[in-house]
């Protein structure tokens, strides 16, 4: 309880400590960087490196993309270039500091990814379109991708060369034991730390390598048109200096709050950077030291970090106020009915007889909808997320939708229905062209999805195989292990731990009869059922039984808690 509501708060704290880093790591895998170093057309230089104008303008464009998800109000075009600049000047520095480190990328591991891309979108002539459209060739489309494993394989060296102290992983362990390694021994748990540890750590250090190498970073000879494309100070408080970086960045986590209008955002963007600040003054007042090495922002988290082991290494609490609290919160230290099992979970597949139901379904619905109806017609039938909605999918253009229904959306008149069913991997589509803007390439158009489901005669055929597989796994013919590699398995994992009574699997998600046949179940019996959800084979393996709580037992559990609860409440305070 207490632990749940200390992770919550410490949300903010955590974000803003890594959202530097996140968001600079942003461009490069969405957009990637690099393009045309030898363009004459060029926007701006970095440490004297030409960056071309289409780089710039792909950065500028992806950045307004990414906060107009977020909110109604749109991104100043200035505001989207500062964050551009700034992201291709990370970018830059990050490929330096991989040179420095003798980082090589190989064309096989450029290839291997360039393929797996390929693969998503079969149809050749659609992804050269979805290339062109971000204003890439294939030769720099695959320098782009270079430059990105460049520097995914930086930060893991810097990573990897994190070395972690005994003293900090134990440290580590008392501070997370009873909520990250709650039930987990310290050499259970040590394998888990070592890895946060050295996230975490070689993530600062990258953090430091990036700020250091921005300060002496040269960005000049800036082509007309662009302007000032390095961050200004906004305001100066308690000896720190916000930028409007900064306040942009923390803007766009206002909207995970649900605040929607961006200009808001902003305000209370600017806020909550004073707020941290004066948290950060107190925790220096208190004797913790700020971290010159690091952004402003990060300074500011990792001083309130501090504040936070200085706060709660300061509670004191004797077993009277330590048992009260636990009487009153008895339940959470309960010992809860949790099971572990082997579980097959069969593929269901459609079979053609499925797929032609579905397609009649289609037609049938083709005939009653018209232009007047459609969005009704699309509320009550279809089956896509769109539904709510009336199918609407908006504006679109060439390479941004699956070629077929592409294909069909272009064809078809404006103010018509298409007068055929559009197949795709989805299901069967009923296509409505309401407007198309020929000068962009674009149409706005609404669908009704009819999805291809399994009918009666194939989970009966289904059942049939896991009958079959049952009866081998109860002879010991063939083991779970195994059985979860077959082609008939939806998922290769075949064990499943601490499965509750409320119905949650981990992978599975919900399945509240298939949890219940668990608990209700002999252990080492090998059974079948099918659910709503699917058909599964499953052994349970183990099973712990309700314990009501025991107060000696939980004592340092409570003390954990307890602690955690006044830190909020002291924090609160502050």
């Amino acid at each position: 309880m207490a632990i749940r509501s200390l992770r919550k708060k410490m949300r903010p704290v955590i974000w803003m400590i890594t959202i530097g880093f996140f968001i600079s790591m942003l461009t490069v895998i969405v957009s990637n960087i690099s393009m045309g170093l030898k363009n004459k057309r060029y926007a701006f230089k970095v440490n004297g490196t030409k960056v071309a104008i289409t780089e710039l303008e792909r950065g500028i464009n992806n950045i307004s993309n990414q906060y107009s998800q977020y909110f109604t109000t749109p991104l100043d075009r200035e505001e989207a270039k500062i964050l551009a600049v700034d992201n291709i000047l990370t970018n830059e520095i990050l490929k330096e500091i991989g040179d420095d480190l003798k980082v090589k990328v190989s064309g096989s591991e450029v290839k291997v990814k360039v393929g797996a891309i390929e693969t998503q979108i079969p149809d050749k002539e659609q992804f050269k379109r979805m290339l062109s459209a971000q204003g890439y060739t294939k030769k720099s489309f695959e320098q782009s991708i270079k430059d990105s494993i460049l520097v995914e394989k930086t930060r893991d060296k810097i990573v990897e060369k994190t070395k972690i102290l005994e003293d900090e992983k134990a440290a580590q362990y008392e501070k997370d034991r009873y909520s990250e390694y709650l039930g987990k021994t310290y050499e259970e748990a040590k394998p888990l730390i070592e890895k946060k540890l050295k996230e975490t750590n070689g993530n600062k250090e990258l953090i430091r390598l990036i700020e250091a190498a921005k300060k002496t970073a040269e960005i000049d000879d800036i082509r007309e048109n662009y302007g000032n494309v390095t961050p200004t100070v906004e305001f100066e408080e308690n000896g720190f200096k916000i930028t409007n970086i900064d306040i942009i960045k923390g803007a766009l986590y206002q909207s995970f709050y649900g605040v929607k209008d961006y200009n808001e955002a902003k305000v209370k963007s600017i806020a909550d950077i004073k707020n941290e600040i004066k948290l950060a003054k107190i925790a220096m007042d208190r004797g913790a030291k700020k971290d010159e090495t690091l952004p402003t922002m990060n300074q500011i988290m990792d001083l309130k970090l501090q504040l936070v082991d200085n706060i709660k290494g300061n509670i004191v609490a004797d077993d009277a106020t330590i048992k009260k609290f636990f009487n009153k919160n008895k339940e959470v230290y309960n010992v809860e009915a949790s099971a572990d099992a082997n579980i097959i979970n069969f593929v269901v597949n459609p079979t053609d007889l499925d797929m032609e139901e579905a397609k009649e379904r289609a037609n049938k619905i083709l005939k009653e909808v018209d232009a007047a109806n459609f969005s009704e017609m699309a509320k009550k039938y279809s089956e896509g997320p769109s539904a709510p909605n009336g199918g609407d999918l908006g504006w679109f253009g060439k390479g941004q939708m699956i070629p077929e229904f592409e294909t069909a959306a272009f064809k078809c008149e404006v103010g018509k229905v298409y007068p055929e069913v559009v197949k795709s991997k989805f299901g069967y589509h009923i296509i409505f062209v309401e407007n198309k803007n020929e000068e962009k390439g674009q149409v706005k158009a609404s669908h009704i999805l009819i999805k291809v489901t399994s009918g009666e005669e194939t989970f009966k055929k289904v059942m049939g195989t896991a009958e079959t597989v049952a009866e081998e796994l109860k002879t010991n013919t063939l083991n779970f292990e195994d059985a979860t590699k077959k082609s008939y398995s939806k998922h290769k994992v075949s064990e499943y731990l601490d499965i509750k009574k409320d119905g949650y699997i981990k992978l599975l998600g919900y399945d509240d009869l298939l949890a219940k046949k668990i608990f209700e179940s002999n252990l080492d019996e090998v059974n079948i059922i099918k659910t709503e959800k699917g058909i599964y084979v499953f052994q349970k393996t183990k099973e712990i039984k309700f314990e009501e709580a025991n107060f000696d037992k939980v004592k340092d559990r409570v003390v954990y808690d307890y602690k955690n609860q006044k830190l909020m409440e002291e924090m609160k305070k502050l």
